[in-house]
């Protein structure tokens, strides 16, 4: 373990874990950031968004002290809460216990240390548009800037299924310069988005890309936002029943109101879905989405199913699609 540090900063509020991670080895002055920060972890990795949790999170926690509410932090800091909902219970038990899950059900008499706990990759990552590079609100930049003397990544500003700011309705979020193709990927030396709006590599002015606004983005917003501020444990989230559920709930209503065969009410669907999908502009959220569509990421022949290590963004976008006002904790 790594020696106690002097200096910790404080999460700022909504601010990303790794952004706190990358703000203190700015602090430390040293020409080689990575450096400083190996001082905090042996597991430092490249700090992207792509990842719900890493081993380095809880190396940093430590540092913190006795007086650190580790899980508090994950929660409010991560994306983990927001992603929580369709992880596996076998994976974020020993994340939310640091202990071994025991699938037997027997608690054993000595529980079994996790020696080091595995990352959680966002799963079909590939995919999504908005999941490899950090993105900011410019309005939200300046703001942190003025109050706290510094901006800051939020984790609201890298969920999938966000293209607009929660606190700035209307300001689609940055993903980097048009000109040259630059990106924020690692954030290791890059402890802050611009405030200026412009890009450190050509210099040139950093616009949002043109994305069609409507209600279904702002649903999508909403209920993105209820997924990483709700209640309940990681293992046991609030809405973790019809995110797992609500899918093959519906299926299961249309099924029984259908003549056809559970795979051609599938198929049937599908296409339906895919002319919604396109029609509404939110094919955005997928890098390829004409293939995304006929692949797991997005089959209803798939979502039928209690949906398991899903992107929130196909489960939130399957519920829209059949109607649902807003996401809740209640029966489907």
């Amino acid at each position: 373990m790594r020696s106690q540090l002097s200096f910790i900063p404080t999460p700022f509020e909504g601010e990303h874990l790794l952004s706190t991670m990358a703000r203190w080895g700015k602090l430390q002055g040293e020409r080689d950031t990575n450096q400083a920060l190996n001082r905090l972890s042996d597991n430092i990795r490249a700090f992207t968004p792509t990842n719900s949790y890493e081993p380095m999170f809880d190396d940093f926690i430590k540092h913190y002290g006795d007086c650190a509410e580790r899980n508090k932090l994950l929660e409010q800091h991560t994306s983990l809460k927001y992603h929580s909902a369709l992880i596996q219970y076998k994976k974020i038990y020993p994340v939310e216990n640091l202990i071994a899950y025991n699938p037997g059900g027997v608690k054993p008499k000595f529980s079994k240390q996790v020696g080091r706990l595995s990352t959680l990759t966002i799963p079909q990552q590939s995919k999504l548009a908005f999941s490899g590079a950090w993105r900011w609100c410019q309005s939200c930049s300046k703001l942190d800037n003025l109050r706290r003397g510094t901006s800051f990544w939020h984790v609201a500003h890298q969920l999938p299924s966000a293209i607009t700011c929660y606190q700035h309705h209307h300001q689609i979020l940055s993903e980097g310069c048009h000109d040259c193709g630059f990106s924020y990927t690692d954030i290791r030396n890059h402890s802050a988005p611009p405030v200026d709006d412009k890009c450190p590599v050509c210099s040139a002015k950093i616009a949002p890309k043109t994305y069609t606004l409507n209600e279904h983005t702002q649903w999508l917003l909403e209920n993105s936002m209820r997924l990483l501020e709700q209640q309940g444990t990681l293992s046991s989230p609030q809405y973790s029943h019809q995110m797992k559920n609500g899918v093959a709930g519906f299926f299961a209503k249309a099924s029984s109101l259908s003549r056809k065969a559970p795979i051609y009410l599938a198929d049937s669907l599908q296409n339906e879905f895919k002319d919604w999908l396109f029609s509404n502009g939110l094919s955005v959220f997928f890098k390829q989405p004409e293939l995304a569509v006929d692949e797991r990421v997005l089959s209803i022949d798939t979502g039928r199913y209690q949906a398991r290590n899903w992107p929130p963004i196909s489960v939130l976008l399957w519920l829209r699609f059949f109607g649902v006002e807003s996401i809740s904790n209640r029966h489907i």
